[in-house]
């Protein structure tokens, strides 16, 4: 879990800096410069993570996703397709 959770904090750092979400003196400074495949990169440390916890708990991350997403559209009113 802690290692989850540095990584959505590095994501949220990248997302700032690509957002430019920081005083303007910063524009030039190299430490704040990044790319989007610096965002990927954090992407893929986190589905990581994700699926070694699922993994762990035996829970398959498909059928979880798609049972929440059901019950989302179904609480909007909505009937899902899939």
């Amino acid at each position: 879990m802690i290692e989850l959770m540095k990584q959505v904090g590095d994501l949220a750092k990248h997302i700032m800096m690509f957002e430019k979400y920081y005083l303007q003196k910063r524009e030039n400074d190299p430490y704040y410069k990044t790319t989007k495949e610096d965002i990927a990169d954090e992407l893929a440390d986190i589905l990581y993570c994700l699926i070694r916890i699922a993994e762990h708990y035996g829970i398959n991350l498909e059928q979880a996703h798609l049972k929440a997403r059901r019950s989302e559209l179904k609480s909007l009113g909505q009937e899902p397709d899939f």
